[in-house]
């Protein structure tokens, strides 16, 4: 249950303990006065706060056009003015947002993000009017150091989400002008605070959800882009690992969650998981990695390979505590796929000794299919349909990854995928007739 439906039960069954003697009514204020009043959720305040701030983007974005299509015929006085006065408007509403109507969601949320853009607009339309050198690089990090407060005066998770957006499309310009990107990380720091603050508020809400969403998405493309691949392949533990930290954190985070709306990360890092299980599966990944067969350049030493270093060990260190937290707490649901960074790693370095590279190839084979045929059991034991047909379509997939990289005729093929497919039917049919028979 959520933490107000946990307050609602008990709330509830305050009034039975006291007419049965088990508790006073003295007991009873001091529990009401401690825990609080139950938070009102108002039907449809989620979709106000999103199409408000969806709203004012595309006022936003159409204010801009319109005074794109008109900007040739107008002087440069007139375009600066105009310019400043859609940044002063906006911050006249960003200012009446947060002194009028602190309490609006959707107005906080909707009016941030306008004056977000329209800071973006000015730089643009200023630089453009009066010829400021400058570059894609630099105009994206003017724009999100004078955006990124807004996020903290406002509250506005889409802020938040648009500039860890915008860090990380700046980062990837740096690495497409062969610069070092080891910045983001200082400026992806400056959001933390915020989206630990978010967490810690109201970590159930589906406003939380959304926030944790995208910035799971932009710290999976992030991740990528400030890697340098000084040495060929370290991405493969660097990403099993931050899946993995995504997946067994979420769950330990959001252990009360409901539903995977309600923990996004766990949801993220398991699918990501998978996914990268599946294609570690094919050995010609596996190929030309490792220390032989490093990248020229900075070589094994220079700042941003370095960086590589630290993360990769960042990373599998956080994803084997969290590791070690599980068996310690005796959570085995989550041990299978939270091993897969260690099953990556060791991978990994077996795959850089010469002539030793079809070894993780048999190694991610034998994991995805113990882990498919665990999954199948795990769901089969607390009938649990959706876990069963999870397992079963990943041993589906595997069987059919195979098909394709190995030589098989159409028959045999046709074969397999019948007895998988009498399979699904099978197991689903037990299943449903256990739930009938129980109910």
């Amino acid at each position: 249950m959520k933490p107000d439906q946990h307050l609602t039960w008990l709330y509830g069954e305050l009034a039975s303990l006291v007419d049965r003697g088990v508790v006073d009514a003295a007991s009873a204020d001091r529990l009401r006065s401690h825990y609080g009043p139950v938070t009102e959720r108002r039907p449809g305040s989620l979709a106000l706060i999103v199409f408000g701030t969806i709203g004012a983007a595309l006022v936003g974005l159409g204010i801009i056009l319109i005074l794109a299509h008109n900007w040739d015929g107008l002087s440069r006085p007139m375009r600066a003015g105009l310019g400043f006065s859609l940044l002063a408007a906006a911050q006249a509403i960003a200012v009446y947002a947060f002194v009028k109507r602190p309490a609006s969601r959707a107005l906080s949320e909707g009016s941030a993000l306008f004056l977000g853009l329209c800071i973006g607009a000015t730089i643009a339309l200023i630089g453009q009017t009066y010829n400021i050198p400058g570059d894609l690089g630099s105009f994206l990090l003017v724009w999100m150091l004078l955006a990124f407060p807004l996020m903290y005066l406002l509250d506005s998770g889409a802020v938040a989400v648009g500039f860890l957006a915008g860090i990380t499309a700046w980062s990837g310009h740096l690495q497409w002008e062969d610069l070092h990107t080891l910045w983001f990380w200082p400026m992806a720091a400056l959001a933390a605070p915020y989206l630990v603050w978010t967490v810690r508020k109201s970590p159930y809400s589906a406003r939380t959800g959304l926030i944790l969403f995208g910035a799971s998405a932009c710290a999976i493309v992030a991740t990528g882009v400030v890697l340098d691949g000084s040495l060929p392949g370290l991405w493969i533990p660097i990403y099993a690992s931050l899946f993995s930290v995504m997946y067994m954190g979420g769950a330990f985070l959001f252990h009360d969650a409901e539903n995977l709306r309600q923990k996004p990360m766990y949801g993220i890092g398991a699918l990501g998981l998978v996914a990268l299980s599946l294609v570690f599966t094919f050995e010609g990944l596996w190929n030309s990695i490792g220390w032989h067969y490093y990248r020229e350049g900075d070589g094994y030493f220079g700042y941003a390979a370095v960086a590589d270093y630290v993360l990769a060990v960042a990373l599998i260190s956080a994803a084997t505590a969290l590791l070690v937290a599980a068996v310690r707490r005796g959570r085995a649901e989550y041990i299978p796929l939270g091993a897969m960074p260690i099953v990556a790693t060791i991978g990994y370095a077996i795959a850089g000794i010469p002539d030793y590279d079809f070894v993780p190839y048999i190694l991610f084979n034998v994991y995805v299919f113990a882990l498919s045929i665990y999954t199948i059991a795990r769901g089969m034991r607390a009938d649990r349909l959706e876990i069963v047909n999870s397992g079963m379509f990943m041993f589906s997939i595997l069987v059919a990854m195979r098909f394709f990289d190995t030589e098989m005729s159409f028959v045999a093929r046709g074969v397999a995928f019948i007895a998988i497919g009498i399979g699904f039917l099978a197991v689903n049919m037990v299943l449903i007739a256990r739930k009938r028979a129980k109910t």
